[in-house]
């Protein structure tokens, strides 16, 4: 009947409707692949269905203008709002529409189309004009519940990509954050979120209009079942031809049509009259009354939940009477916000209260033009100068923001050259000036005056001093490495207890276990109470550069492995050769940071083998590395692809090695009468904490004569992988290698359900690299933690678990008592 009505008007409306204009935009009438095409860009469409069935358009430019494809290019997926369509994106030509700028940028952009609007009309089985009530029976849930997810995986399942870049306008904002509240797990997925004129919570809507409407929403919800209204807005051909003869500059109704956007969307005259007839010609693209009902509710409730049924309805559907709220902390991607002032449908209170609650929030920016409305995000004559130049900047440096109070002024500065975006890469070269400029100035002015009595000493040398015994033994594992195990003998003759074997982390080498010396490394303490130690090197470091077949210096093949390797070949053969020697059936381990996560891998690969271990003593337990709080480590996880590029490019092969051009920077400037000592200390800081109360200046010449030990690049990058997807599992090599080695897309996960042996875990709150949430999944997650315990001092980081100042009394006390219970 309303149809009906709307007919009846229009045509009795003819006789009065002037010409079209004569100087018509010539974009107009144009849909968005005529608009792609004639911009000279290529554009393909791709149909992905839903869990749910629904038939969905994505559009796609592979490149920009005057560029080729290549493999590299980094996806990027648009999400438009309520009533529009992936056009919105292009129609404001090259140069200025968003979606442009990002394919001439060298990014693969995909544009999204919601299910029922012009582009996504088709289901599996239902008909959007002959089975409308089931067809277009959602809400924007359902768009954030099932669309986003099957784009998200057909565009990373097309490009082979493991995360893309989402940009959101509007409700495109909206089902983001639904989705990834309801299905967290996608928040994987997201290198970053941009979100445009955000919308979750619209409680303080500024819209006159619109709340009114919202307050007899139950008046409208009424007419909504008695007229069986389902589609809202479908775009027909009348509406781009009102467009095109109402609203142009030229036509004496124009003011009547921004009067219309204007009254929704905030009053400003940003936006080109001539240009309205181009985005009439398609919107609106169509939507479903209950998604225009669903916001209602949300104004109405000042909440951000799911669709409100009514009681009985949501009692039927949820088990409760009310509707579940979104769990706003579960939104862990990284996102930043732009909004306007003068946006009425996204008030500034709103905004405060979304950017209050995202736990991973990198930035909220206020477009600087108090006049910028909803609408203009995308259609203002100046939307490059106020806002699309950030977004291309904040996407090509990924946006880090890190905080950067309560640190001294120079790691603040330090910290700037990774987070700042129009910086970074003046910064990053300032960084590397400063790095070999203080090693040609400590060569020519010798500012290093006399270091640690023991720097330059290695193990075998530190330990004999320590007036220890030492012994060296040769392992050879499974694959064919030769790994050198160190044994220390009891200086007195005491009673043999349990053999210890200790595992370093990474970049480390046996030697870290005894640097702090009698009477205060963990290692001598054990040996001084009758226990026999032995101090593992996993293959590649200083002591363990040995293969049966292979060069380390000449064999790419020799560095081919990554943490997984270690934890299967190299800690086994350890554990077996230290069980012949001694002719024990089982021994205690002690593992720090990457000694830790081998060990667990060890557990879940070969789980027969936590059946010869006592207790496992972790130290800083790095299996689960989600959101290290270290700027350094979060510069690594964000731009790993380059990495692992870089790696392939240059054919790297070792990292660090001891005699390398950073241990020699490390080795000069770190003790502590060097006038670069404060540098050093950075260096460390910022990857394991700031602890200046712990740090032993004059130890720093020792640790640096030993360290880094040198580490193969997989082992690094598969610390990165851990950290960027926040699971344990092996080396991710790829979709298509790991189709070949796995026999499946993504790595498989170890199973920590397998380490069954008594674990006792140590970890502390300033640990930079395993945050304390990450712990506590840890512990939920092992089948026997016998010992959790918090260092019971706020400021301890990574590094202070192997060489703080107080770790006897803090830390290796609790631990030698566990210990003496096995």
């Amino acid at each position: 009947m309303y149809k009906l009505g709307a007919i009846i008007f229009l045509v009795g409306s003819i006789g009065s409707i002037p010409l079209k204009p004569e100087s018509l935009h010539p974009d107009a009438g144009l849909n968005i692949i005529e608009l792609v095409q004639k911009y000279g860009y290529p554009i393909e469409s791709h149909q992905v269905q839903t869990e749910d069935g629904y038939l969905l358009t994505l559009h796609r430019i592979p490149r920009g203008l005057n560029s080729t494809l290549q493999a590299t290019r980094p996806p990027v997926l648009l999400m438009h709002g309520l009533l529009s369509s992936s056009v919105d994106w292009v129609n404001m030509g090259p140069g200025t529409a968003l979606g442009l700028l990002l394919a001439d940028s060298g990014y693969d952009v995909w544009m999204g189309n919601q299910r029922g609007n012009t582009w996504s009309r088709k289901h599996e089985t239902l008909d959007p004009d002959t089975d409308a009530e089931k067809f277009f029976n959602f809400s924007f849930h359902e768009i954030g519940y099932f669309d986003l997810p099957a784009k998200i995986d057909y565009i990373l399942d097309t490009t082979g990509q493991e995360k893309l870049f989402y940009v959101g306008h509007s409700q495109g904002t909206t089902v983001f954050f639904v989705m990834a509240s309801e299905r967290p797990e996608y928040n994987e997925k997201i290198r970053l979120m941009s979100a445009l004129a955000p919308i979750a919570y619209m409680g303080h809507l500024p819209n006159p209009l619109i709340s009114q409407i919202a307050e007899h929403y139950d008046l409208m919800n009424t007419l909504v079942e008695i007229f069986h209204v389902h589609e809202f807005l479908p775009h027909y051909d009348v509406i781009t031809e009102l467009g095109e003869t109402f609203c142009t500059n030229s036509s004496d109704y124009k003011d009547a049509c921004y009067w219309i956007l204007n009254i929704i969307a905030g009053f400003d005259w940003e936006v080109d009259p001539d240009f309205l007839p181009v985005i009439i010609s398609n919107a609106p693209a169509g939507s479903c009354i209950k998604q225009l009902l669903h916001y209602f509710q949300e104004i109405k409730s000042f909440n951000f939940s799911q669709y409100d049924y009514g009681v009985e309805g949501n009692k039927a559907r949820y088990g409760q009477e009310t509707p579940p709220l979104y769990d706003t902390t579960k939104i862990t991607a990284p996102v930043i916000l732009h909004y306007a002032s003068n946006d009425w449908l996204a008030a500034l209170e709103d905004v405060d209260r979304l950017k209050s609650e995202l736990p991973n929030l990198l930035g909220a920016k206020l477009v600087p033009f108090d006049r910028f409305n909803h609408l203009d995000f995308l259609w203002a004559k100046d939307v490059v100068q106020y806002l699309n130049n950030d977004v291309l900047d904040e996407i090509k440096s990924i946006g880090h923001i890190f905080p950067l109070s309560n640190r001294p002024k120079s790691s603040a500065l330090f910290i700037n050259a990774f987070t700042t975006p129009k910086m970074f890469n003046k910064d990053i070269f300032g960084l590397v000036v400063v790095v070999i400029s203080s090693i040609i100035l400590v060569e020519i002015f010798n500012t290093t005056k006399p270091k640690h009595p023991d720097a330059g000493l290695n193990i075998l040398q530190l330990v004999e001093k320590y007036g220890y015994l030492i012994e060296t033994h040769e392992v050879v594992t499974e694959d064919g490495y030769i790994l050198t195990l160190h044994r220390i003998g009891q200086k007195n003759n005491v009673a043999k207890r349990d053999p210890v074997l200790f595992m370093h982390g990474f970049m480390q080498s046996a030697t870290d276990f005894v640097n702090l010396g009698p009477g205060k490394a963990l290692s001598l303490l054990l040996s001084d109470r009758g226990y026999d130690i032995w101090l593992g090197n996993a293959r590649g470091s200083t002591w363990s550069r040995k293969h049966k077949r292979f060069n380390p210096d000449k064999d790419a093949e020799f560095w081919d492995f990554s943490l997984h390797e270690i934890g299967v070949y190299d800690i086994p053969a350890f554990i077996d050769h230290i069980l012949e020697v001694t002719g024990r059936e089982s021994i205690q381990y002690v593992g720090y940071s990457q000694g830790t996560t081998t060990f667990f891998m060890l557990g879940s690969e070969k789980p027969e083998y936590v059946q010869k271990v006592k207790l496992m003593t972790a130290l800083a337990p790095a299996i689960y590395l989600k959101n290290p709080k270290g700027p350094l480590l979060k510069f690594l996880v964000y731009f790993r692809r380059l990495w692992e590029f870089l790696l392939k490019f240059f054919n790297f092969q070792e990292f660090f090695p001891r005699d390398g051009l950073v241990a020699y920077y490390l080795n000069h400037i770190c003790n502590e009468n060097s006038v670069f000592v404060d540098l050093c200390l950075h260096h460390i800081f910022l990857l394991h904490g700031y602890s200046h109360e712990q740090t032993n200046k004059t130890l720093l010449s020792l640790i640096f004569s030993n360290t880094p030990a040198g580490v193969s690049p997989k082992q690094m990058m598969h610390i990165v992988q851990l950290m960027e997807s926040g699971n344990f599992h092996q080396y991710d090599l790829g979709v298509t290698e790991n189709l070949k080695k796995y026999g499946r897309k993504e790595p498989p996960h170890y199973d920590l359900s397998k380490t069954t042996n008594p674990v006792a875990l140590y970890y502390s709150s300033n640990d930079w690299t395993v945050n304390t949430e990450n712990i506590e999944r840890v512990v939920k997650t092992l089948p026997n933690v016998v010992k959790s315990y918090h260092v019971p001092l706020e400021s301890f980081n990574h590094n202070d678990f192997m060489h703080g100042r107080n770790a006897p009394e803090l830390l290796y006390r609790a631990i030698i008592e566990e210990i003496s219970k096995y």
